[in-house]
């Protein structure tokens, strides 16, 4: 990502639900994410993003905020598609 003046990491869809899924049962809250188009000679931003701050604000728990920031992610890139 460094070639598009970025310093960061991006996944595939597949290997993003994997890393989140991996971090939620770490304990961690995913706070959101950026959509990168890596189809092109060189990766660009589409941006489209997500953010589960809206459907976490308000819980306790921090075992359900976990859980519903888990399932926030999952299901916006399962839902996302390419070309939109």
């Amino acid at each position: 990502m460094t070639d598009i003046g970025v310093n960061t990491i991006a996944w595939t869809k597949t290997d993003a639900i994997e890393v989140i899924k991996i971090l939620s049962e770490s304990g961690y809250k995913i706070l959101g994410g950026d959509v990168i188009d890596a189809s092109k000679d060189k990766p660009c931003y589409t941006y489209d993003n997500w953010s589960s701050d809206k459907k976490t604000k308000g819980l306790d728990n921090w075992d359900e905020i976990v859980r519903v920031s888990w399932e926030d992610a999952v299901n916006y890139i399962n839902a996302y598609r390419e070309g939109r």
